[in-house]
């Protein structure tokens, strides 16, 4: 029988360790070992993404204060959306001069924000139908102040605008979309709307100083820009409105033409069509 070689016998040896019953329960715990390091890791990763969130956060507003009152987008556009995607309240934001067109701050709290002199062409402030079931509620402009911005092509709907003030520089407004917007004790001034959409809004207490609503192809605005539109306690004098523009509108206590009329009012019964002295 020929000897044995020192490999063969320390491989027999190792094969012997290897099936020993503690070599398996060391790897039966390596392994759980390594399955609780994994564990450990995304716990620690879900625990800093409050942290990470907030640098972000802390960021956006830094490079927002610093653009301040500066013309140009100057990265605020990304900034603010990202605030937004986060829920952050961007109340009170001075946007002044701020150059965004396209910008997309659908469902934000812009309650008190400042957009003189900004571009907010085709920006998307606006809500459909699922989402304002969803989120009880669009986009928040309560006490914001547009003077002289460029609203050409924005988004507005189902927006609130309360105590909100318009105040053009004289030029047209192309194609606004404030459809089931509620516009309530407002103000608007020096504005001319070419083939804006107020369908479906509701516009009530707001004050209307120089305002002009007109269609491309027409000198005067179409009744079906105010299609199911709402008017409510408002004195239309200073406006190139007329009871045939607004023949499909609701007219409640509406100072129109001279004289204050109802028309399809929901809040009076009795109003089918009703003209009365200012």
């Amino acid at each position: 029988m020929p000897p044995i070689s020192p490999l063969t016998v320390l491989h027999i040896r190792a094969r012997r360790i290897l099936r020993s019953p503690w070599v398996r329960t060391l790897a039966s715990c390596s392994e759980v070992l390594a399955k609780l390091l994994v564990f450990l890791g995304v716990l620690a990763w879900l625990w800093e993404i409050p942290d990470r969130a907030q640098q972000r956060h802390d960021a956006a507003w830094t490079l927002i204060n610093i653009a301040r009152g500066a013309p140009g987008e100057a990265g605020r556009k990304r900034a603010l959306e990202g605030l937004n995607n986060d829920s952050v309240s961007l109340a009170g934001i001075d946007l002044s001069r701020a150059i965004l067109p396209g910008i997309n701050l659908t469902l934000a709290n812009l309650s008190d924000a400042i957009f003189d002199d900004a571009d907010l062409r085709q920006a998307k402030f606006g809500c459909n139908f699922l989402r304002i079931l969803w989120n009880h509620g669009c986009t928040n402009f309560d006490h914001a102040q547009f003077h002289g911005t460029r609203l050409d092509q924005t988004d507005f709907r189902y927006g609130l605008f309360t105590r909100t003030v318009f105040a053009g520089k004289g030029g047209a407004v192309y194609e606004p979309n404030f459809a089931h917007a509620v516009i309530a004790d407002a103000s608007l001034e020096r504005m001319t709307f070419l083939n804006a959409d107020f369908a479906e809004a509701l516009i009530a207490r707001t004050s209307f100083s120089d305002v002009r609503f007109r269609t491309p192809f027409d000198t005067d605005a179409s009744p079906d820009l105010f299609y199911g539109t709402q008017f409510l306690n408002v004195d239309l004098t200073k406006t190139n409105l007329t009871m045939s523009m607004l023949a499909q509108a609701k007219l409640c206590g509406v100072i129109v033409d001279g004289f204050r009329v109802n028309q399809n009012c929901e809040h009076s019964p009795n109003s089918k069509v009703s003209v009365t002295p200012p």
